[in-house]
């Protein structure tokens, strides 16, 4: 086993004594059973976690993420790809039921903000991300803003 300092707000680690002094245990089996039997729900709020940050960055004017230690940055030794839009509306909406997945209750709005972000990182073109969104939405929300096409191969009429 390895150490490993956590910081946890009052509540819990009076919670975790509280379970540890009843059953006879020690705080740190306690946290150590939370985390091995909770990891599933453990998931389930970082997604919902991550989806509302991402939703605060794009209120907040932020139009890309902090890039990871070791990860290529995009503009070195390549062009970034910019995505075709049916693809991005394909993966957007993908994207989008994940994120209402993760918080059923997250109003339009902030799925359209976490959308339209999570469209830049993606690459979707700056031209397109507007009309994208919208398709993504009307597939997510079953807005009318966006008519289906008998013919995707043919434009609205």
């Amino acid at each position: 086993m390895k150490r490993v300092v956590v910081f946890l707000p009052s509540e819990a680690v009076k919670a975790c004594d509280t379970v540890a002094q009843r059953y006879g245990s020690n705080r740190s089996e306690v946290v150590r059973l939370a985390l091995t039997e909770g990891m599933p729900g453990a998931v389930q709020a970082l997604q919902a976690l991550r989806a509302a940050r991402l939703v605060e960055s794009a209120e907040a004017g932020v139009v890309g993420v902090r890039p990871v230690a070791g990860a290529r940055r995009p503009g070195r030794g390549r062009r970034r790809k910019v995505l075709d839009p049916d693809q991005a509306v394909s993966a957007l909406v993908d994207y989008g039921r994940a994120v209402r997945e993760a918080d059923p209750r997250m109003p339009e709005a902030a799925v359209s903000a976490s959308v339209r972000v999570h469209g830049q990182v993606i690459g979707v073109a700056a031209d397109d991300l507007e009309d994208v969104v919208l398709q993504v939405l009307s597939q997510l929300f079953g807005d009318p803003q966006v008519e289906s096409v008998a013919d995707p191969s043919q434009p609205p009429e």
